[in-house]
């Protein structure tokens, strides 16, 4: 009677190694889902920041826009132009944003390989050389890929007729009552529906001249009458 031999016969380990080849294989997949599932969600947790920080510096921007005047050529016209894709203002940031006091803030749209980009810039003012490197302070992208964007605004075209909402403003002498902001990126959700009031509606404020260094920012509002007659009556008092 013949007794079997120890050991594995080929055929088992022929079992055992494809056994092994699935096990890796199932391994080396839950290791690649697991990669892409938490780069989806850290990716999703950055397109939700980079929107609530985003959304946030436009609704603050709009709510500082500033009507600037030129005293030279005696323009009273406002400084705020935008269209259906974007605008430009200037605002007076707080010291905790850049640095802080009156910016040029713009939001365009930038076409590079098919793709639409939404980016926000910021630049001191006043921009005292045009050729300056330094000029732009801070460039961000708030969108990638962008599917659309609307931006409409309220208030009266030349003073004629009631306030309705405009696809462009500029050349106006009062900014705009409202803004509307509608911003829906390809990939993510839309973000959430921006309207914005300027408070400083129809005040003016004078031009700064980059070679003022007494103090002065051009930040006093013109109410009917100049801040340096209310000054002398108070000193006349």
């Amino acid at each position: 009677m013949s007794c079997r031999q120890s050991g594995f016969t080929l055929v088992e380990l022929l079992i055992a190694l494809s056994l092994s080849a699935l096990l890796i294989t199932l391994t080396y997949g839950s290791v690649v889902l697991g990669q892409r599932v938490a780069s989806t969600l850290n990716d999703a947790v950055v397109r939700s920041e980079v929107m609530h920080i985003g959304w946030q510096f436009i609704n603050d921007a709009i709510t500082r826009a500033k009507v600037i005047r030129n005293p030279a050529n005696r323009d009273d016209r406002t400084s705020f132009v935008g269209n259906a894709d974007g605008f430009s203002l200037i605002a007076d940031l707080p010291g905790y944003v850049g640095a802080g006091g009156l910016t040029l803030v713009t939001l365009r749209v930038d076409e590079q390989q098919n793709r639409r980009r939404l980016v926000l810039s910021q630049t001191r003012y006043p921009i005292i050389d045009d050729d300056d490197a330094e000029a732009v302070d801070a460039a961000a992208e708030l969108v990638d890929d962008l599917a659309s964007i609307r931006i409409s605004y309220l208030g009266k075209v030349d003073d004629d007729g009631e306030p309705s909402w405009h696809e462009q403003w500029g050349g106006q002498r009062t900014l705009p009552s409202l803004v509307k902001v509608e911003i829906q990126p390809a990939a993510g959700p839309q973000w959430p529906l921006l309207i914005a009031r300027p408070l400083s509606g129809a005040v003016a404020i004078s031009e700064p001249e980059a070679g003022d260094d007494d103090g002065n920012t051009g930040l006093e509002e013109q109410r009917g009458e100049p801040a340096a007659a209310n000054r002398r009556r108070e000193h006349e008092s």
